[in-house]
């Protein structure tokens, strides 16, 4: 008697892409931890420093709007997670290919090299910074590591080395990153990729769209009433 063979029960799963040896969450758990240290490290700064303020403002403030102080910086945990999710998905890729290529492949492993690449990609964003917006940085943060390290390299080939650290290699890792997770993800990451894509586009091509700015006319023989007012005291540099 002749059987006919029947299909494998795992014949779907060979055409998926195999688990990566580093998981979602255990980045993530890495990436959390250290922006944690940051919020911790941002929030004693903040006690030291408003506590220095000896004034009526700062007394006022903590007295009335304590509540509201608290508040504000309880939500701002919001956005440390978005931070966490975001760096997750980095740093997942590269964590990945670390652990596969290490002997060290236990949960505490894949922690640690989510946490030290999230400290690396906070890192990249604070040269970055220092390079293109210093003014958002304090007065006290002057002289610190990322301020010197720009300056090792030499003057004529500082163009092109900002060229190289600061566009070409962050545009190289996202292509990896992308690259990756549309691979692991296939016909789904493809998907949300494309839906994704084209949200950006509109969005970009939206704020594009040219806007038509009615100036107000003053009448014959009369001045307009505009009133200038300026103020050296709110430069970027000086308000933090």
């Amino acid at each position: 008697m002749i059987r006919q063979a029947s299909p494998p029960l795992n014949a779907s799963s060979e055409t998926q892409s195999p688990a990566p040896a580093a998981g979602f969450l255990p980045v993530l758990l890495g990436s959390s931890l250290f922006l944690a240290y940051q919020y911790v490290a941002a929030l004693l700064k903040l006690t030291h420093t408003s506590a220095e303020m000896a004034n009526k403002f700062s007394a006022l403030a903590r007295d009335k709007h304590l509540g509201f102080l608290v508040l504000e910086n309880v939500r701002m945990l919001i956005a440390y997670l978005v931070l966490a999710l975001a760096a997750a998905i980095l740093a997942q890729p590269f964590v990945a290919v670390w652990t596969a290529s290490s002997k060290f492949k236990k949960l505490p492993a894949i922690v640690l090299r989510g946490l030290v690449l999230t400290a690396l990609i906070h890192g990249f964003f604070i040269l970055r910074l220092v390079e293109t917006r210093p003014y958002f940085l304090s007065e006290a943060e002057f002289g610190h590591w990322y301020y010197k390290a720009l300056d090792l390299i030499p003057l004529a080939a500082k163009p092109a080395g900002l060229f190289v650290i600061l566009t070409l290699l962050p545009a190289t890792v996202l292509g990896f990153v992308a690259y990756w997770h549309l691979r692991r993800w296939d016909r789904v990451g493809w998907t949300v990729a494309a839906i994704a894509l084209c949200g950006f586009g509109l969005t970009a091509g939206i704020s594009h769209f040219p806007k038509k700015i009615h100036a107000p006319q003053a009448a014959a023989g009369k001045p307009l009433n505009v009133i200038i007012i300026g103020s050296d005291s709110l430069r970027g540099d000086s308000i933090g």
